[in-house]
């Protein structure tokens, strides 16, 4: 159950955000299941994995985890449920309103975990649309997302995952050349969060004893060619560092303080290929298409897109 003493400063959020005053971080939203050419769109983007040593990438809780990151990353980009991996909807709870009774009631995670177990709608995201912001209506994406577990642990019921997300690497179209995509309204992160190149994820994953995969989950393929979820189910998530990089509303039974929070962070920027200053150089606007390197590890069969 989440903690129910916050500082003034989140407390006053929370009661705003109940009353519908204030708009949360993130509004919930159903996306839609239009048919859509978005494979099309990511045939010059590919998805790169590694993790902390001791974590296998290839089966038990860590194929779910993949498949619901990079799934989620994949809606967000095409606006489409459609382009969500087999599996994804049963799986993973539609996004829930933060409401007082919603906030009040026992979960299996903290309420806010479960406000953006989906994508947002790229429409939802209203007046963030200002005349000098327009929608990104291309949807085609170019490089490589660079994905690290830093930990996934047994906890009771299921299995407690952080995830390092590096961005700097992704971009999308711009005119006669590529913009990273940290430069899209959705993608900026929070004003509390100062790396806007990386991004922690913390997402809980159901129990599953006697779980087996038919087979490692590797391969030449850009995504799964059947589900990879079941019977595991994703319990809430928190993508993006969008809740716990709040100093006042991170911390509950089910998510460590902030300061726990910003030792993490910092792993989640060592854990990457590049320091935050070649981070910050290569994550800027080229005329040059930017190269997508190999899936890692990819799914089983050839590869696709």
């Amino acid at each position: 159950m989440i903690r129910t003493v916050f500082g003034g400063a989140a407390a006053a959020l929370l009661a705003a955000a109940l009353v519908g005053s204030v708009p949360l971080w993130r509004t919930p939203g159903q996306l839609p299941d239009t048919p859509l050419d978005w494979r099309a769109n990511l045939a010059d983007f590919q998805f790169r994995w590694t993790a902390a040593p001791g974590i296998d990438l290839v089966s038990g809780p860590a194929v779910p985890l993949r498949a619901y990151v990079e799934s989620w990353r994949v809606v967000l980009m095409e606006s489409n449920m459609g382009a969500a991996y087999p599996g994804f909807e049963a799986a993973v709870p539609e996004n829930q309103e933060l409401t007082y009774e919603n906030f009040i009631r026992p979960r299996e995670v903290p309420p806010y975990m479960l406000t953006s177990t989906r994508p947002t709608l790229d429409e939802s995201y209203g007046d963030i649309y200002r005349s000098d912001r327009s929608r990104y209506t291309s949807k085609r994406f170019y490089g490589n997302e660079l994905l690290h577990v830093q930990s996934l642990k047994k906890v009771p019921g299921g299995w407690q995952a952080y995830v390092c997300d590096g961005l700097y690497k992704v971009f999308r179209d711009d005119g006669d050349g590529y913009s990273p995509v940290t430069t899209l309204p959705g993608w900026e992160g929070q004003p509390s969060e100062p790396l806007k190149d990386i991004r922690l994820w913390h997402v809980e994953i159901s129990d599953a004893e006697g779980a087996v995969t038919a087979a490692d989950q590797e391969g030449d393929a850009s995504r799964p060619a059947q589900d990879v979820f079941t019977p595991w189910r994703i319990r809430g998530a928190d993508p993006d560092s969008g809740w716990e990089s709040h100093s006042d509303l991170a911390g509950s039974d089910h998510s460590e303080g902030f300061s726990e929070f910003g030792h993490r962070r910092q792993q989640c920027s060592d854990s990457m290929p590049d320091g935050p200053d070649a981070r910050k150089a290569k994550a800027q606007w080229t005329v040059t298409k930017p190269r997508a390197e190999k899936a890692i590890p990819g799914w089983p069969g050839s590869p696709s897109i």
